[in-house]
């Protein structure tokens, strides 16, 4: 996971404009073909590597309220100095990027193509666990407003959400999710959430909501960060606890991959890769499925995002290994290590 050096995020970040330019005159262009002639000058970059960085990008202007490059979301947890670059190079250009096309900005909705858009989260998101649909937006989730159907099928992290669909007074149609799903933001974006609850009205995209078509009747939702994060060398389930006085905690994560621990568990299967604990076995129904991916290589290493191979990068762990390996200050065990632990203890014990 090599940090981009400064050739190559100039060399990026040029590409970028390049493509956001020929968008605002109208004019086509071939993502794929500027991607092809951008790897030729970086150093042995991937293909999802530069998509990436494009996103990055696009995420600094969004989190600037600038127009960014349709079809290249938002991703945030970039590194301070891409931003530095994509600001400078708004400067140096005079560019003009207040303003997003009448018919993809609507509100703090985006409609990036026929199958994502985006919700800036404000509020009354995050107060009333919900959000009001322009009509401009209807169309996107196959909404007749005439007509709204009772609610819509929305996956998040693998599972199944009904989202309530409703007309308030003001013939305004509006969607509603359970408030775990709220919890959810909250729990990830907990410095970002308590600014929204103590005034700010309308979200300026420091947390987004993405969702994308999957089918007519089906959407994914998945929750992005605008700005800067950074690693704690925590576990994913680790949740700081206040008791007695109230004290103010913040902290910030970086934000896993849904699709990567799917992926893992695809592979590799539930049963811990340490002890060959299994969840199901000892819980039945309630424990199928059910199991902790551990990253091999700590994403703290890294002062950006980085390619993850669910094959090699990941592997499976019940959760008493999982705080194992992570219980050491500032080191964190092999599973082969805490495999010879668990062999080694198991050994003298027996004996």
């Amino acid at each position: 996971m090599r940090d981009w050096s400064e050739d190559e995020i100039r060399a990026t970040v040029e590409d970028y404009f390049a493509m956001l330019a020929s968008e605002m005159r109208g004019e086509d262009y071939n993502k794929s073909d500027h991607r092809s002639a951008l790897m030729d000058k970086l150093s042995g970059r991937s293909k999802g590597a530069v998509e990436l960085k494009h996103q990055n990008i696009s995420a600094v202007l969004h989190e600037e309220g600038l127009r960014f490059v349709m079809g290249y979301k938002p991703r945030g947890n970039y590194q301070k100095v891409l931003r530095d670059h994509v600001l400078k190079y708004v400067h140096d250009h005079g560019l003009d990027l207040r303003q997003m096309p009448d018919k993809e900005d609507v509100f703090s909705w985006t409609i990036l193509s026929d199958t994502e858009a985006i919700k800036r989260v404000d509020k009354s998101a995050i107060l009333y666990h919900g959000t009001g649909v322009p009509k401009q937006v209807l169309p996107f989730f196959g909404i007749d407003d005439a007509n709204p159907p009772k609610s819509l099928r929305v996956l998040h992290q693998d599972k199944e959400l009904s989202l309530r669909v409703s007309v308030d007074p003001f013939q305004r149609v509006r969607i509603f999710w359970p408030k775990a799903l709220s919890e959810d933001i909250a729990r990830a974006f907990p410095v970002e959430t308590a600014t929204l609850k103590t005034g700010e009205e309308q979200g300026r995209g420091a947390i987004i909501m993405l969702f994308r078509k999957l089918t007519d009747s089906l959407f994914e939702v998945e929750f992005y960060g605008a700005g800067v994060m950074i690693e704690q060398p925590v576990p994913d389930e680790y949740v700081v606890q206040v008791e007695g006085k109230p004290v103010r905690v913040e902290y910030l994560r970086r934000m896993r991959s849904a699709i990567n621990r799917q992926k893992a568990i695809e592979i590799h299967g539930t049963t811990c890769a340490v002890c060959g604990f299994d969840f199901e076995k000892t819980y039945g129904d309630l424990g199928r499925g059910f199991i902790e991916v551990h990253h091999l290589k700590p994403l703290g290493e890294s002062d950006e995002e980085a390619e993850v191979n669910p094959a090699t990068d990941l592997i499976p762990l019940c959760a008493n290994c999982h705080r194992m390996i992570h219980r050491g200050k500032g080191d964190v065990l092999s599973p082969d290590k805490l495999r010879d632990i668990v062999r080694d203890t198991s050994s003298s014990v027996t004996h």
